[in-house]
């Protein structure tokens, strides 16, 4: 991965950032928005995990263009760096606010798909990752390929865990700070009353570190990409952020997922279909 971060990744972003200045509109690099980055260090809620999450992020920022460090976006000053593709959370008075702008940006088509998804045997909600290991490896077989390339899980088949086939769900526990920490989204196909009876089929991983989350990975299963899963989990998943009154979300101000040059054409209409749009980061304390 070292080696893909050092002399691949750069390659590519050169070589899709024209296509995606296009995609999302960029004329001047200079105009974009900035993005305050606070990673709330040393709050009382605090522990030795948020240490080692906030320098992870740090070095993880390094892929991005900030703009303190090169305040002329030259293509020297942009080599190997992306414009991280960002929600600003504080745009949206509510999640009515939202979804208008984004029934606006698909003319309705997201929606659509959402609402069918929705009506359909669909729910989603928050889960423990560890307790559904043999449906996280169902959905991460299921494709060969995805916008970011080959899924080595596909490849190299590994069969279920017959300990996983048991497992009972169990709550998600309050993150030990709510400044930093890791959760997971799911979308389920719902077979009864019982959660266990519940398939996953896909999920999101998030990421906070103060007032950014950042956005690992999103991931679905193949049979059910087309039918809308993966967009109502989304638009759960931002809802959550923005209306949530929970301490964990209190505070956080932009959603990130990856760059404008990250992974494939579809994948860079899929960000501004759900109205992420380029920015550079401003700093980060």
């Amino acid at each position: 991965m070292r080696f893909y971060f050092l002399y691949v990744q750069p390659w590519q972003f050169l070589m899709r950032r024209n296509s995606r200045k296009t995609t999302f509109g960029i004329e001047d690099p200079n105009d974009l928005s900035k993005a305050a980055i606070d990673f709330q260090r040393d709050q009382s809620t605090c522990n030795h995990l948020c240490v080692g999450d906030t320098g992870r992020h740090e070095r993880y920022l390094s892929d991005y263009y900030i703009f303190e460090k090169e305040p002329e976006a030259t293509s020297a000053a942009l080599w190997g760096r992306g414009f991280p593709a960002i929600i600003d959370l504080r745009a949206y008075d509510s999640a009515d606010h939202y979804q208008q702008l984004l029934k606006r940006q698909s003319k309705g088509a997201t929606l659509r798909q959402i609402k069918k998804a929705k009506s359909g045997s669909y729910t989603c909600r928050r889960f423990n990752f560890e307790d559904y290991p043999n449906e996280i490896l169902a959905i991460k077989q299921s494709k060969n390929f995805r916008s970011g390339g080959p899924v080595m899980a596909a490849f190299f088949k590994k069969k279920p865990s017959p300990k996983g086939q048991n497992l009972i769900p169990q709550e998600v526990p309050d993150p030990s700070c709510p400044n930093h920490w890791y959760q997971y989204w799911g979308v389920f196909l719902v077979k009864g009353e019982s959660k266990k009876n519940n398939t996953l089929v896909g999920y999101i991983k998030l990421n906070r570190v103060g007032n950014i989350v950042h956005i690992p990975g999103i991931m679905g299963h193949a049979d059910h990409l087309r039918t809308g899963a993966l967009k109502y989990l989304f638009l759960e998943t931002v809802t959550w952020l923005i209306e949530s009154e929970e301490p964990a979300v209190q505070g956080t101000q932009y959603l990130q997922y990856g760059s404008i040059e990250h992974a494939s054409k579809g994948l860079a209409q899929w960000k501004k279909n759900f109205l992420f749009e380029p920015h550079v980061f401003k700093s980060h304390t």
